[in-house]
């Protein structure tokens, strides 16, 4: 069995943050034998995405469907590295990473007792420039805008990944947030350190960001 509070107050001590500002979302898991994402899943978080666009994951460019998020959910779980998750209130969350890049690159996505997705987290190297991320549809009404490509020119920091979280309106809050960081945190602090900025801080480090969809 995991216990996602300890992680999280681990992790939280390594940030220097307050745990007494945990929320009740950060409840013990029980890990279950199943794992990675299921076709079933990946399903739903394609539609959960509907027609949002942008530049996370890097897909082969023969994919025409490349610069759509759900793809790039895909590759980012094409992995079935980690156990599912199912915490006390019920919520399960599923994970994997990225084939041959999953230091980096890695996706989960919390799902309510239903069975319905609640957020999607993706951890990422690839950074959008600014002029990227409202132009293509990520925002109010994402899935009924016409989308224009994406642009290719975006930068790539190995140093320190993005872990983003996209969520619609109702469920972008703290505790979403706390367990998607939790989870990367306990994933990072497995993995060994690949630049030299990594080897001379001696950790992992990451930023976070929200997406409403």
């Amino acid at each position: 069995m995991r216990t996602l509070s300890n992680t999280i107050a681990r992790a939280l001590g390594v940030a220097a943050l307050c745990l007494a500002a945990l929320p009740a979302a950060a409840a013990p898991a029980q890990a279950l034998e199943r794992n990675g994402v299921s076709q079933d899943v990946l399903a739903d978080v394609a539609t959960f995405f509907g027609g949002t666009q942008g530049k996370f994951i890097d897909i082969d460019k023969s994919n025409p469907h490349r610069s759509l998020v759900s793809q790039q959910f895909n590759e980012a779980v094409s992995v079935p590295a980690d156990p599912e998750l199912v915490l006390d209130n019920g919520q399960h969350l599923l994970s994997g990473c990225r084939a041959h890049l999953c230091s980096n690159e890695k996706g989960a996505v919390l799902l309510d007792k239903d069975g319905k997705v609640l957020a999607v987290a993706i951890l990422h190297v690839a950074v959008q420039t600014p002029a990227q991320t409202p132009a293509h549809g990520l925002g109010a009404n994402a899935k009924n805008q016409a989308q224009k490509p994406v642009e290719e020119d975006v930068r790539y920091d190995f140093d320190a990944p993005v872990l983003t979280i996209f969520a619609q309106k109702q469920a972008a809050s703290k505790e979403v947030r706390a367990v998607f960081t939790a989870w990367v945190m306990e994933k990072l602090s497995k993995e060994p350190a690949i630049t030299a900025a990594q080897k001379d801080s001696g950790k992992r480090h990451f930023s976070v960001e929200t997406q409403v969809l």
